[in-house]
């Protein structure tokens, strides 16, 4: 009898758990990307990137007067393809798409592109891609690896009498790449699940990922998480200092950037201030149960000695 009291008390904490994972997902999901709509975009945009390309921008005739300046000055020290992507690195500002859409990611049209004069290395890759295309170089294709996009081209293609040779432009990431076709297929997403899944692949990637997220998004967050984590609460104390521990290690990796030097105390102890937030929101419901069994340990143990 005990033992299937026990066995239905862990199927429910599995459930429980069970549930607030899904809730906490979902959450996430809704967080990072606040813009519903760009965030449906974003899906068919992952599953037809080729729609992305268009090669007949009203503004063109103006972008290839530009380049052409360019390439009249450059002397032919650089291929024409790279002097596109100088181009596209000068004229379209880096930033992320949580300051330029709102959401985690979201892959725009060359068009949108050019309207913003902003985006991140997928909105350059698909720009770039675009005016390759327009000039003639149909070969031009966007590669994408776990967190980066660029592009790959065959510099040499409006030379006939030059043999090919295919190049890497803005920036590509040598550990991993994948080419993108028409349309997504099943294959591409289980080999970037493979590759996302590889201890050093995962540990880069998602850090990098939940550096970019702004503070605001990893304050709430996390939030979100130790109240999930000490749900069912018993101690609003308990809870405030939980809370507190965790802003505090917001407050710390705020401005961590992979790879950045001098901030290594403020990483330290802003994922052991993490590891303590969660330990006790984890502990903080189980506390008063521990609490009243001591005191029913003492009890007892106080009548036996009389």
């Amino acid at each position: 009898m005990a033992e299937h009291i026990e066995v239905g008390r862990l199927g429910a904490r599995v459930k429980t758990w069970a549930w607030k994972g899904l809730f906490f997902l979902g959450l996430t999901v809704l967080v990072l990307n606040p813009n519903l709509k760009r965030a449906v975009l974003q899906v068919n945009h992952i599953l037809a990137p080729e729609a992305l390309i268009q090669t007949n921008l009203a503004a063109l005739p103006a972008i290839n007067a530009q380049i052409d300046r360019l390439i009249s000055a450059d002397q032919s020290r650089h291929s024409e393809a790279r002097l596109v992507a100088k181009f596209v690195l000068k004229k379209i500002t880096y930033v992320s798409d949580y300051e330029n859409w709102g959401n985690l990611d979201y892959w725009p049209t060359a068009e949108e592109v050019w309207a913003k004069r902003q985006e991140d290395c997928d909105g350059r890759a698909i720009f770039a891609t675009s005016l390759l295309r327009a000039r003639g170089f149909h070969s031009a294709r966007l590669v994408v690896g776990l967190d980066h996009m660029w592009l790959r081209v065959n510099e040499n293609e409006k030379d006939p009498t030059k043999p090919a040779h295919f190049v890497a432009l803005l920036s590509p990431n040598p550990n991993f790449s994948l080419d993108l076709e028409d349309r997504a297929r099943a294959g591409d997403f289980w080999r970037l699940a493979k590759a996302f899944l590889h201890p050093t692949a995962l540990r880069e990637t998602s850090t990098a990922l939940f550096a970019d997220i702004p503070t605001l998004r990893k304050a709430f967050l996390i939030s979100a998480f130790l109240l999930l984590c000490a749900y069912p609460w018993t101690s609003g104390k308990g809870l405030l200092m939980v809370l507190a521990l965790g802003l505090g290690a917001v407050n710390l990796l705020a401005d961590w950037q992979p790879g950045a030097h001098g901030h290594w105390w403020q990483v330290t102890f802003g994922c052991i201030l993490l590891v303590l937030a969660a330990g006790s929101a984890l502990l903080l419901h189980r506390l008063p149960h521990a609490v009243r069994q001591w005191a029913g340990c003492t009890s007892a143990l106080c009548r036996v000695r009389r």
